[in-house]
Protein backbone atom coordinates (compact mmCIF):
# COMPACT_ATOMS: atom_id res chain seq x y z
CA UNK A 1 0.00 0.00 0.00
CA UNK A 2 2.60 2.89 0.84
CA UNK A 3 4.62 1.81 -2.35
CA UNK A 4 1.78 2.13 -4.47
CA UNK A 5 1.46 5.61 -2.57
CA UNK A 6 4.76 7.29 -3.60
CA UNK A 7 4.70 5.67 -6.81
CA UNK A 8 1.46 7.68 -7.68
CA UNK A 9 2.78 10.74 -5.77
CA UNK A 10 6.10 10.56 -7.86
CA UNK A 11 3.65 10.49 -11.14
CA UNK A 12 1.41 13.05 -10.00
CA UNK A 13 4.56 14.98 -9.35
CA UNK A 14 6.09 14.10 -12.06
CA UNK A 15 3.08 15.08 -14.87
CA UNK A 16 2.31 18.44 -13.43
CA UNK A 17 6.32 19.65 -13.70
CA UNK A 18 6.53 18.00 -17.12
CA UNK A 19 3.46 19.87 -18.05
CA UNK A 20 4.46 23.21 -16.14
CA UNK A 21 7.97 23.17 -17.90
CA UNK A 22 6.54 22.24 -20.94
CA UNK A 23 3.23 25.01 -20.90
CA UNK A 24 4.77 27.77 -18.50
CA UNK A 25 7.46 29.31 -20.41
CA UNK A 26 5.44 29.29 -23.45
CA UNK A 27 1.95 30.97 -22.39
CA UNK A 28 4.46 33.06 -20.34
CA UNK A 29 6.19 34.20 -23.55
CA UNK A 30 2.75 34.78 -25.33
CA UNK A 31 1.85 37.17 -22.70
CA UNK A 32 -1.03 34.81 -21.08
CA UNK A 33 1.08 35.43 -17.65
CA UNK A 34 -2.27 34.69 -15.51
CA UNK A 35 -2.62 31.27 -17.27
CA UNK A 36 1.09 30.79 -16.44
CA UNK A 37 0.50 31.51 -12.97
CA UNK A 38 -2.28 29.38 -12.58
CA UNK A 39 -0.29 26.29 -13.60
CA UNK A 40 2.04 27.00 -10.92
CA UNK A 41 -0.59 27.21 -8.44
CA UNK A 42 -1.87 23.61 -9.18
CA UNK A 43 1.92 22.64 -9.11
CA UNK A 44 2.44 23.61 -5.90
CA UNK A 45 -0.77 22.10 -4.38
CA UNK A 46 0.46 19.04 -5.36
CA UNK A 47 4.01 19.07 -4.12
CA UNK A 48 4.74 18.94 -0.49
CA UNK A 49 6.65 21.65 1.03
CA UNK A 50 9.50 19.46 2.56
CA UNK A 51 9.61 17.58 -1.44
CA UNK A 52 12.85 19.99 -2.17
CA UNK A 53 14.16 18.79 -5.09
CA UNK A 54 10.85 19.12 -7.10
CA UNK A 55 10.03 22.13 -5.27
CA UNK A 56 13.35 23.20 -6.60
CA UNK A 57 12.01 22.15 -10.40
CA UNK A 58 9.15 23.78 -9.95
CA UNK A 59 10.84 27.34 -8.47
CA UNK A 60 12.80 27.30 -11.46
CA UNK A 61 10.49 26.81 -14.55
CA UNK A 62 8.54 29.47 -12.65
CA UNK A 63 11.31 31.63 -13.24
CA UNK A 64 11.64 32.28 -8.78
CA UNK A 65 15.69 31.48 -8.86
CA UNK A 66 16.30 32.58 -5.41
CA UNK A 67 13.64 30.03 -4.64
CA UNK A 68 14.71 26.98 -6.63
CA UNK A 69 18.34 27.57 -5.51
CA UNK A 70 17.56 27.54 -2.04
CA UNK A 71 15.83 24.69 -2.39
CA UNK A 72 17.84 22.65 -4.09
CA UNK A 73 20.78 23.47 -1.57
CA UNK A 74 18.43 21.65 0.78
CA UNK A 75 17.90 18.94 -1.07
CA UNK A 76 21.56 18.45 -1.73
CA UNK A 77 22.54 18.62 1.80
CA UNK A 78 21.40 14.81 1.43
CA UNK A 79 23.85 12.14 0.95
CA UNK A 80 21.69 10.82 -1.52
CA UNK A 81 21.53 13.83 -3.99
CA UNK A 82 22.35 12.89 -7.78
CA UNK A 83 23.99 15.83 -8.86
CA UNK A 84 24.74 14.47 -11.97
CA UNK A 85 21.22 14.15 -12.65
CA UNK A 86 20.74 18.22 -11.71
CA UNK A 87 22.60 18.96 -14.29
CA UNK A 88 21.00 17.21 -16.98
CA UNK A 89 17.24 17.47 -15.32
CA UNK A 90 15.36 20.09 -17.89
CA UNK A 91 13.41 21.09 -14.98
CA UNK A 92 16.58 23.06 -13.52
CA UNK A 93 17.79 24.34 -17.31
CA UNK A 94 16.67 27.53 -15.89
CA UNK A 95 19.28 28.41 -13.20
CA UNK A 96 22.13 26.35 -14.90
CA UNK A 97 23.55 29.67 -15.36
CA UNK A 98 23.33 30.86 -12.11
CA UNK A 99 27.15 30.73 -10.24
CA UNK A 100 25.11 29.27 -7.33
CA UNK A 101 23.92 26.65 -9.04
CA UNK A 102 27.66 25.28 -9.66
CA UNK A 103 27.84 26.05 -6.13
CA UNK A 104 25.27 23.64 -5.33
CA UNK A 105 25.96 20.78 -7.94
CA UNK A 106 29.71 21.25 -8.60
CA UNK A 107 31.34 21.70 -12.33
Amino acid sequence: MQQSFWKNYCNSIQKILTHCSRSHPSIKKIGRADESAKFAVQARALIKSDDWYNVACLESVCGNMDAAIENLRRVAEDKEFDCAWAKRDPDLEWIRADPRFKEVVGE
